[in-house]
């Protein structure tokens, strides 16, 4: 049961309330980073869609990330409690290293080529298509997180906005 209007729109970012980093632009090559939502408004998130836009210069490439740039570890997205992951919603077998693979995840993946200047991909993950949205209880410090361990510092833009709403209980 949904109260009020409180509707979630929020780019992942370092610290997970808002008030860190949300460009996904940097060298993580040296150590995971994670891109995160904390539930900050209610008790818990209902989080029903992620938009993930990829920014860069030139053609978009499917078999790379970007315009040219080889993942090794790839983009890991899951759920964490208390800092603990406790879900993948990615496959650890099967990270996203390339702009193809976020078809693996989601059926919606548009590449947007102006001609000149840079071109974008824009991915919609919704979560609901799975038959319930992702749930997080912020009394069990639960988040959601993109985990990046690859440099993505030849990247214009690069973020992940999450989309829902806060709930005082869970209907399943």
């Amino acid at each position: 049961m949904t109260t009020g209007n409180r509707i979630i729109s929020r780019f992942l970012d370092t610290i997970g309330d808002g008030s860190g980093s949300n460009e996904a632009i940097g060298d993580y090559s040296g150590g995971q980073q994670l891109f995160r939502f904390k539930p900050t408004g209610g008790p818990y998130a209902e989080i029903t869609r992620m938009i993930v836009h990829i920014t860069d210069s030139g053609a978009i490439d499917a078999d790379l990330y970007g315009n040219g740039i080889t993942l090794t570890n790839g983009i890991q997205l899951a759920i964490f409690e208390d800092g603990v992951k406790i879900q993948d919603l990615t496959d650890p077998n099967h990270p996203i290293l390339s702009n193809a693979h976020w078809g693996h995840y989601c059926y919606d993946e548009t590449t947007l080529d102006f001609g000149s200047g840079n071109n974008h991909i824009v991915i919609r993950w919704t979560f609901a298509r799975t038959g319930v949205p992702v749930y997080l209880n912020s009394s069990k410090n639960q988040e959601l997180a993109v985990i990046l361990n690859d440099d993505f510092s030849g990247l214009a833009a690069h973020g992940f906005l999450v989309q829902g709403n806060y709930t005082d209980q869970i209907e399943r």
